[in-house]
Parts: structure tokens; C-alpha cells; sequence
């Protein structure tokens, strides 16, 4: 038969729930800032994903602009030639 425990036996227990307690309560501290942490940093990657986004629309659009730019200069390089052509 076990011998029945002693009140040093129930305050280390006690000390010992304590520490526990405390551990546990750090962690969940530590668990709900590391949560905020990821949450924020899911808002400045969704930040940075739209900003992406809006950069390569814009960088199309400036690409389709600079095609017409181009074209528009050949047709016009071709009408100065004829003009020259004429003109002699």
C-alpha cells in the first residue's frame, strides 16, 4: 500500500500546477500574438498580392499602348517616305 502523502508532498504539487499554470498561461499569450502576427501578415501579403496585380494590368496596358505607339510610328515613317518620294 502507498503511504499516504504529506503536506510537502501537496505543496510541491501545488508549486508544481502553479509553474504549469503559468507556462500555459504565457503560451496562450504567446499563441494569441503569434495569431495577430500571422493575421497581419496575411493582410500585408494580400497587400502586396493586389498591388502585384494592379502593376502587371498597368504594365499590360502600357505594353498595348507602346504596340500602338509603334505601328502608328512605322505608318508614319512610311507616309514621310512617300512624301520625300514625291516630292523629288
Amino acid at each position: 500500500m502507498a503511504a499516504p502523502a504529506t503536506k510537502v508532498d501537496v505543496k510541491n504539487i501545488n508549486d508544481k500546477l502553479d509553474k504549469m499554470s503559468k507556462t500555459l498561461v504565457e503560451n496562450s499569450s504567446t499563441l494569441a500574438q503569434l495569431i495577430e502576427e500571422m493575421r497581419e501578415i496575411r493582410k500585408s501579403q494580400q497587400f502586396l498580392s493586389d498591388q502585384y496585380e494592379e502593376m502587371k494590368k498597368h504594365l499590360h496596358s502600357i505594353d498595348e499602348e507602346a504596340k500602338t505607339l509603334r505601328i502608328e510610328n512605322e505608318d508614319l515613317k512610311d507616309h514621310v517616305c512617300k512624301l520625300e518620294a514625291e516630292s523629288v
